[in-house]
């Protein structure tokens, strides 16, 4: 965890209000760290959350389309369990970012995040008071994001939780007295890759980055399966954060060049002969995926077929048909 104070007084009953940084997921664009985090802070203090994962900075290159990176958005989490707000809602002739959780959102209901900011940036309160719904929007590695605390937030626990990462939180543990020395850390790390593969896939069936419950490996597991001809194989999703299968393409999908329609599958009703490209839709594990949690396709001819995530292009794979 990284915690320290970045400006104001030393702490005490008569501090000025400070800004307290917290890093989360010092992982890789491979191997994610969805450990969660928690930070300190009084009253009126803001508290900035960094995503200090390795993988690919900058929202230059991920608009560019470049290569894949590591997003998370923190939202509010009410002490009883909030409802994640979905990551897509349905428009635009398929599915589209929902802004409640890829734009920052400040203000209004928790349970009205469904295809919508409750109350936009501009409109919303500037500091949260722990009830109102939060959220940071989508932070790409490198990125930091501010949450100022009102004067009035009531001293406990407060959690901002990822709703692509669930696993993922930070709680702002809010008191009159932090007791915590404000000296630098480090966000926390993945366990090593070899921790998180699973050791008892049934022959066809392909886990779409797994986990446990401290680290997210970016790939499709096994990353090479054989099959014979007629054969069916079966990806299956395991987590809130959307990726997809895309076979047949002469070059991957950009994420940068996406629509609407793309998070919808697309493939024969029977079996694939590899002459045209297919795609999953976009796969979530959590049932609010537009393409739900699994994609099968049964292959017709005998080949080696590569197939790419375009949310992630390092996640590829292979299916070798005899």
């Amino acid at each position: 965890m990284l915690l320290m104070a970045v400006a104001g007084c030393a702490d005490g009953p008569a501090a000025d209000p400070v800004v307290r940084a917290v890093g989360i997921d010092g992982g890789t664009e491979v191997l994610l760290a969805i450990r969660g985090v928690n930070v300190q802070a009084r009253p009126g203090d803001t508290v900035a959350i960094t995503n200090a994962n390795h993988g690919v900075e900058g929202r230059e290159a991920a608009e560019a389309g470049t290569a894949g990176t590591v997003t998370h958005a923190l939202v509010a989490a009410a002490a009883d369990g909030l409802d994640l707000p979905p990551v897509f809602v349905t428009g635009g002739g398929g599915a589209i970012p929902n802004p409640a959780v890829w734009g920052a959102c400040r203000g209004g209901e928790p349970d009205d995040t469904d295809g919508q900011c409750p109350v936009l940036p501009v409109d919303g309160p500037t500091a949260w008071d722990g009830t109102d719904y939060w959220s940071t929007g989508a932070m790409l590695p490198g990125e930091t994001r501010e949450v100022p605390l009102a004067e009035d937030i009531p001293t406990g626990t407060h959690r901002l939780v990822c709703a692509l990462h669930p696993e993922l939180g930070v709680d702002i543990v809010v008191t009159d007295d932090p007791t915590v020395d404000p000296a630098a850390g480090t966000a926390p790390a993945p366990d090593p890759a070899d921790t998180v593969t699973p050791t008892d896939v049934e022959d066809g069936q392909v886990i779409v980055a797994p986990a446990t419950d401290t680290t997210r490996l970016h790939a499709f597991w096994p990353a090479t399966v054989e099959v014979r001809t007629g054969d069916t194989v079966t990806w299956s999703a395991t987590g809130r954060a959307p990726h997809d299968v895309n076979l047949g393409h002469d070059h991957p999908p950009e994420l940068v060049h996406s629509t609407a329609a793309d998070a919808l599958p697309d493939h024969p009703d029977g079996p694939w002969d590899g002459s045209t490209p297919i795609r999953s839709g976009y796969l979530q594990a959590s049932g609010d995926g537009p393409a739900g949690g699994t994609f099968s396709v049964t292959f017709a001819e005998p080949g080696t077929y590569d197939y790419v995530c375009r949310f992630h292009p390092a996640m590829t794979g292979t299916v070798v048909v005899s």
